[in-house]
C-alpha cells in the first residue's frame, strides 16, 4: 500500500473511491474498496498471528 498505514485505513480510512462515485464525485481523492479490504484483513491476520493486538 502506498497510502496511509494499514492502521490508519482500518480506524480512519479516507473516503472510499466508490463511495465518492455513488455521491457523483471524483474518485481520485478516495481509496479504492478493494484496497480498504486487503488492509482491513492483512490487519485481522496480523492481529491473530501473534495473539496481541496492534
Amino acid at each position: 500500500m502506498t497510502g496511509p498505514s494499514a492502521a490508519t485505513v482500518v480506524s480512519r480510512p479516507s473516503w472510499v473511491a466508490e463511495t465518492l462515485t455513488g455521491m457523483g464525485l471524483h474518485p481520485s481523492d478516495g481509496t479504492p474498496a478493494a484496497e480498504v479490504a486487503r488492509e482491513y484483513v492483512a490487519h485481522l491476520d496480523a492481529r491473530t498471528s501473534d495473539g496481541r493486538k496492534r
